[in-house]
């Protein structure tokens, strides 16, 4: 991964920048979005202390249409090029489907489905100049089977995954590379808000889930990963 150049949405914390430290470990050069401006510093300000390599900055809500086009074009000016795009970022609130509003829903659908898209688009002239340019995006076990008072939720990330599955055979003769990974609960605030009945000490680590990111972006030769499920030690396996 040394000299590569990686864009990591959702970087202000949580898995995104567990993402962004374990490929500044591995030389890659960053750009970190996020829509807080201060979280995304202090992501930043950490990892260039501990870490030799460039690290960049841009905020964007990618709710907005118009967010994507924005960070790609930060990308190209700063970087000129662009090898891995990790779509960590999301939206996750917890409430039944018949409580669900328009507006609520939409915004799950903008950030979780949509701006992984818009992003693919905006930065495909990009990645197919890349050598080995690949795409992981973030999904989760949601996406796969439903689960109560997640109707939102659930449906962005079964968006995503279905997104996902399209990207990789489009993009594959580009050169481009497209996987997800799809993790259970993981210990964030995310998860402390929507579900404050699991113990956080079972929970996965964010690292956890950046050592898959980087096993499918470092993956090689001739065998393909499409997409990594991760689950708690403590939930049943093969459900």
């Amino acid at each position: 991964m040394h000299g590569r150049v990686a864009l990591i949405t959702g970087a202000g914390g949580g898995i995104g920048a567990a993402i962004a430290d374990a490929f500044a470990a591995r030389g890659a050069a960053l750009m970190l979005t996020g829509r807080t401006p201060e979280r995304l510093d202090r992501v930043a300000q950490r990892l260039r202390q501990r870490h030799s390599v460039r690290i960049d900055t841009v905020c964007a809500d990618l709710a907005e249409v118009d967010a994507s086009r924005a960070i790609v074009e930060a990308v190209r000016a700063m970087h000129g090029r662009l090898d891995v795009l990790v779509n960590n970022a999301g939206v996750a609130i917890a409430r039944p489907i018949l409580q669900t509003g328009v507006d609520e829903w939409d915004l799950h659908m903008a950030v979780n489905a949509r701006a992984p898209m818009l992003l693919c688009v905006q930065a495909h002239e990009l990645l197919r100049k890349s050598e080995d340019a690949v795409v992981v995006n973030i999904g989760s076990v949601v996406g796969h089977k439903g689960y109560a008072e997640q109707g939102a939720y659930s449906a962005s990330k079964h968006a995503l995954l279905g997104l996902t599955k399209v990207l990789a055979k489009e993009l594959q003769t580009d050169g481009i590379r497209v996987h997800m990974v799809s993790p259970g609960g993981v210990a964030t605030p995310m998860i402390s808000r929507m579900r404050p009945d699991l113990d956080q000490q079972q929970l996965m680590r964010a690292e956890d889930v950046a050592r898959a990111v980087v096993f499918l972006v470092e993956s090689s030769g001739n065998a393909v990963c499409d997409e990594i499920m991760l689950r708690r030690r403590a939930s049943q396996p093969w459900q």
